[in-house]
């Protein structure tokens, strides 16, 4: 939290400075940010209207061998058992799975999940290895390692995740072509209440927008778990970056500039667990953040250069690797710092009409867009409630875009599994919020007095899109309570589970 004071911080004073100083700059720097947020909200517009793209698929051979990666890092045993269990009942017969756990350092978490992969039989394979660099890119490239020579596929699954029985055969049934190197379906999850709706519908609005755009420009993205890829591509484009975030995306990048084609099946194959509170949740969107932004910083240029790719391709891959960031901080420290110095000189006056203009075209685009994107899905509650929760994420999404390109020392935060007796403070969660709801209410009143009513409407509005990050708290609250309840039901069919196994194998005696 104190990095984000710091952030904000800095932002105010050099924009301040720069205001007094080199005006000019600061006026050509916010119309290049109401430049970005106009073209990223018109490619979120665009797709928001876009039909499924028809795809191609045929009844796959049976006989193809899969190999399946479950990266794992401290994962409650009873979770990662019920993801192993979903994947034994699947129908298909020629596969591995290969668990890779990577420092947990109690044994009493990962034994049970290592006695339970010998139960499950010979092609379950499980790996306890300590000091293992690279968190789950570290794993994934161990458990390439080890996969049988028989293998033409490799697939990516999350230890928390259920999979249809028909998973596989779904999957295979799209490499019609040559050309296809991996197949991608989307991220769901299972802890879901109506309590908690507005959550899982925000996470659905990158798959129905970038994920969806991505089939028509031809530049799919790896998103992280249920994912398959042709293992000879993975083979030519070397393993997953350790020092990404998200080396999920990283290798998509990879995977794009070779120009080698992927697809997203909008299907729901499988279904995991989502965070169950505030600050693991912000975490979360965080680390997504931080990831895109190494892409970025690493590969920008390249990108914007390589002549592989087309024009369609590189409006993708920037629309997909911006999906998280918000760019209307720096307009709204400008507004804030106009009720300190505004006067008619002409260069601030139009760097605060441009920064309240860029304020209004996101929330607008952002407003057409889940209204698009899910008029024919949920109802308008629904609708309303996941924007409440993408606009309450605001804090996150604006400053840890900028953290990310000043700071180039990231942790991997991992998305916790057990249930914590404690709760996260909200105080702490929310500070950055807060500080930025007190802000704009003193610059508002500000403004209202000397007579600025548009300007204090403004503020005031930006003051209750802050607010939000209180909805997104009260939002996700539930799910605590309910995955503790869906993790008891998951333990008592584990255990049903073993004293069936153990009658039958004493029938068979």
């Amino acid at each position: 939290m104190a990095a984000d004071f710091l952030v904000i911080l800095t932002l105010l004073i050099t924009l301040g400075l720069g205001l007094i100083y080199f005006p000019w700059i600061i006026l050509a720097l916010l119309i290049a940010i109401f430049i970005i947020v106009l073209l990223q909200g018109s490619v979120e517009l665009i797709a928001s209207f876009l039909p499924l793209f028809p795809l191609k698929f045929s009844n796959p051979t049976l006989d193809r061998f899969v190999s399946i990666h479950i990266p794992s890092f401290n994962e409650p045993a009873d979770i990662l058992k019920n993801t192993l269990k979903h994947l034994s009942l699947l129908k298909y017969k020629n596969y591995e799975v290969i668990v890779v756990d990577n420092n947990t350092v109690d044994e009493a978490v990962w034994k049970p999940v290592e006695k339970y992969c010998n139960e499950l039989g010979n092609n379950f394979k499980f790996f306890h290895v300590d000091k293992l660099e690279g968190f789950k890119a570290g794993a994934l490239n161990f458990a390439q390692n080890e996969t049988s020579p028989e293998a033409e596929f490799i697939v990516v699954v999350d230890a928390d995740y259920e999979v249809k029985p028909q998973f596989l055969k779904e999957a295979l049934s799209y490499f019609v072509d040559d050309d296809v190197a991996f197949v991608q379906f989307p991220q769901a999850y299972m802890n879901i209440t109506g309590e908690n709706k507005g959550v899982a519908v925000e996470y659905e609005h990158f798959f129905k927008i970038y994920m969806k755009m991505a089939n028509y420009f031809n530049c799919v993205p790896s998103t992280g778990t249920l994912v398959i890829f042709r293992r000879n591509v993975l083979n030519e484009i070397g393993f997953y970056d350790k020092k990404c975030l998200t080396e999920d995306a990283e290798i998509g990048t990879r995977l794009i500039e070779a120009s080698r084609k992927g697809i997203y099946i909008d299907k729901v194959m499988g279904r995991g667990l989502m965070p169950y509170d505030i600050e693991a949740y912000k975490k979360q969107k965080s680390r997504w953040a931080c990831g895109n932004a190494q892409i970025l910083k690493k590969d920008f240029l390249r990108i914007l250069f390589d002549k592989r790719l087309n024009f369609k391709q590189k409006v993708c891959f920037f629309s997909e690797m911006t999906a998280w960031f918000n760019f209307t901080l720096i307009p709204i420290l400008v507004i804030f710092l106009g009720s300190i110095g505004y006067n008619n000189n002409f260069i601030w006056k139009m760097s605060i009409l441009i920064s309240a203009f860029t304020i209004y075209l996101f929330f607008a685009t952002k407003l057409v867009s889940f209204v698009a994107t899910f008029a024919n899905v949920y109802p308008t509650k629904y609708i309303l409630r996941a924007l409440f929760v993408h606009f309450g994420m605001v804090a996150v999404y604006s400053t840890t875009f900028i953290k990310s390109f000043l700071d180039t020392n990231f942790s991997f935060e991992r998305t916790n599994k057990f249930i914590l007796p404690q709760k996260p403070s909200i105080l702490k969660n929310t500070s950055i919020e807060i500080f930025i709801i007190i802000i704009s209410l003193m610059v508002g009143l500000n403004y209202f007095i000397n007579n600025n009513s548009v300007l204090a409407f403004t503020t005031f509005l930006i003051a209750i899109n802050y607010l939000l990050i209180f909805y997104v708290y009260w939002e996700i609250s539930p799910t605590k309570k309910y995955s503790a309840k869906l993790i008891n039901e998951i333990k008592k069919s584990m255990a049903e589970n073993k004293q069936s196994f153990s009658t039958n194998k004493s029938s068979f005696k």
